[in-house]
């Protein structure tokens, strides 16, 4: 066997190897489960982005209209957005909040 066919031989047995484990059949449990702490640091950060986003649409000094379907609400926000702020109303998974709307 020449030098070449062993190279092309062995990333044959490599790229077989790299297909099986992706399928996570023979290679079962390879990949690392993220860390509590990674998880929750991702669910906060998005639910922080998406309070961003929020507290730009919904602006005391603007009207705004809701949608819904054929439905909708029009009128002036009274003040910012609430948040709820207990660990049950506000955590990683989900946030309670309030838009008070004078129509």
């Amino acid at each position: 066997m020449t030098v070449s066919h062993k190279i092309i031989f062995r990333l044959t047995g490599v790229i077989a190897m790299l297909s099986l484990s992706a399928c996570n059949g023979i290679f079962e449990d390879i990949y690392d489960e993220p860390l509590a702490e990674e998880k929750n640091e991702y669910g906060y950060s998005k639910i922080l982005e998406k309070k961003r986003i929020l507290n730009r649409l919904v602006n005391p000094k603007d009207y705004v209209r809701i949608t819904i379907g054929e439905y909708y609400i029009e009128g002036k926000p009274s003040n910012s957005v609430k948040y709820g702020n207990t660990d049950s109303t506000n955590n990683q998974f989900f946030c309670k909040f309030i838009i008070s709307i004078y129509c």
